[in-house]
């Protein structure tokens, strides 16, 4: 399919954002500010591509750069990816 063909996902809950680390070693895998790695693998795509969307803004509102270093709030990572239909619509290029 297409990506204009796929339907819509369902926004998340916090709840079941929650639910997806409430296991004491997912929860230590990926604490609630990540690194870039860290954001990386959680969502096993490249670091380039974190960088990317970073560069992009499609992040904007979940990270924070500390010193020289980004950080990244894990629960609203993920919920600007898995519900807001906007930043699969937006060009990388």
């Amino acid at each position: 399919k297409s990506p204009a063909s796929m339907p819509k996902p369902l926004a998340l809950t916090s709840e079941e954002i929650a639910l997806s680390f409430a296991d004491a070693k997912t929860a230590t895998q990926f604490p609630p500010v990540l690194n870039i790695e860290q954001t990386a693998e959680l969502f096993q795509i490249s670091v380039r591509t974190v960088k990317l969307y970073i560069a992009h803004g499609l992040l904007a509102g979940a990270t924070a750069k500390i010193c020289k270093h980004r950080r990244i709030w894990r629960d609203r990572a993920i919920s600007i990816m898995f519900s807001r239909s906007a930043f699969w619509s937006q060009s990388l290029s």
